[in-house]
Parts: C-alpha cells; structure tokens; sequence
C-alpha cells in the first residue's frame, strides 16, 4: 500500500509540533501507543494501519520516531485535556 505524501508531511508537522501528545492505552507500566487513534488525530485515513505498520521501513521509522516522543514523555491517555471531575452538592441537583 502506497501512503499519499501528504500524510508524511501531516506526521512530521505534528511531532514537530510539542504540544502535541502522544495517545497511549491507560498506563499500566510500560505506555503502549493507540496506533489507531493517533493515525486519526494526524489526519490519515487508513482503516488497515498501514501508515504505522510492522512491516515496511517507513512505517517502522515513523513508529520509532512516535515512541521516542513516548520515552520523553509525550503521552496522553484521553482525549480530552484538563479533564476534572466536579461534585455538585447535592441541593444543586435537581430532583424530579
């Protein structure tokens, strides 16, 4: 499978880019990389994972380049930055 070069120039503009973070599964020790969810958030569309795949030297530098951003610490495990849980006292909710 053939990668359309735009998709190259997306990545590199996004792991230049350090308020990008990498999406990882939850921590459970060592951070293993959301493969699909990153290819999303950098905007190629590819349902096989070829652009992060095992078995092509491109795909597998882009792979290394991603977990050197995760050994810096790179990482994030939601979407959703700054996320807090807030409890309403209970006379604020409403009951029906």
């Amino acid at each position: 499978m053939t990668i359309e070069p735009a998709a190259e120039t997306r990545f590199a503009a996004w792991i230049a880019d350090p308020a990008n973070k990498v999406p990882v599964h939850q921590l459970t020790g060592n951070p293993a990389v959301n493969w699909q969810l990153l290819t999303y958030m950098i905007g190629v569309e590819s349902r096989r994972m070829h652009f992060f795949a095992t078995k092509n030297r491109a795909a597998l530098d882009r792979r290394a380049a991603t977990e050197l951003l995760v050994s810096d610490g790179r990482v994030r495990t939601s979407l959703i930055d700054g996320f807090h849980e807030v409890t309403w006292p209970m006379e604020r909710i409403a009951v029906g």
